[in-house]
């Protein structure tokens, strides 16, 4: 071995034992810091303390609707919502007494028992209906008087209210059409006569409430077709069935062609 070669082993071996010592008085040093480091005790602050506050749990707003007896002006459905596809629950008679305790839309909200329905806000009163009842005829009217006179006399006390209430109990009831269908059947007889069982056009010969052509035509519902509604109103609804299917339909072709 060349005496360089052994020159710097001697240097590579004293750097080495060097750095041993080092390492050696590093850890005696640091030891001693690390232990007592470990030791330290942790002081916590004291934990807030949170006052606690019971309170009463918020009552539920409960709406109060004042109560209101009403009466039904003719023969309705009663329902289990509002709506016109709803469950029909019941069907009312005429002078029905609900207790009435909301509005919803066109609908009245009633109280039956404890549970809640829905009647057409339009066919319901504050008041009883009075049914006019048709006086008999006198023995001091004179026999003069035709049998087409008579009749005329008979149905001249009924009002547009007690023809449009019969052909509801109708629409409703007999022919299972909707609120929206007897509303038409109302704007179309509007337009045709205004419900008037008398009303006649002198330039068709278009006669009565329907305004049938010819008015000879009704006589297949009762002999007094002539000056009667009611049998005239019979007649109609089976017109407007026939030939259209429902009033809502007549008053569509109503409207877009001015006859039905």
């Amino acid at each position: 071995m060349s005496f360089r070669k052994w020159e710097i082993m001697k240097r590579k071996i004293f750097i080495s034992l060097l750095a041993i010592v080092l390492f050696t008085s590093l850890c005696f040093f640091i030891k001693p810091i690390l232990t007592h480091s470990n030791n330290k005790v942790d002081i916590q602050e004291p934990a807030a303390i949170v006052e606690v506050v019971e309170t009463q749990p918020e009552k539920a707003a409960v709406i109060e609707y004042k109560k209101t007896t009403i009466y039904t002006t003719t023969k309705l459905n009663m329902r289990d919502a509002a709506s016109l596809n709803s469950k029909v629950v019941k069907v009312l008679p005429m002078n029905t007494k609900l207790t009435k305790i909301g509005k919803e839309g066109e609908w009245t909200k009633v109280l039956v028992g404890d549970k809640i329905y829905y009647v057409y806000s339009k066919y319901t009163s504050t008041k009883k209906t009075v049914v006019k009842k048709q006086s008999s005829k006198t023995t001091t009217q004179k026999k003069t008087k035709t049998a087409a006179k008579k009749t005329t006399t008979a149905t001249a006390s009924h009002s547009k209210g007690e023809y449009q209430n019969y052909a509801h109990n109708l629409v409703i009831n007999q022919y299972g059409w909707t609120e929206h269908d007897f509303e038409c059947l109302v704007k179309l007889w509007n337009r045709e006569s205004g419900w008037n069982p008398n009303a006649h056009n002198k330039s068709s010969g278009a006669h009565g409430i329907p305004q049938a052509l010819p008015a000879k035509k009704m006589a297949s519902e009762g002999s007094d077709y002539y000056t009667n509604g009611f049998t005239q109103i019979r007649w109609g609804l089976k017109y407007i069935k026939n030939r259209y299917g429902s009033p809502s339909q007549a008053w569509a072709h109503s409207q877009a062609k001015g006859w039905y």
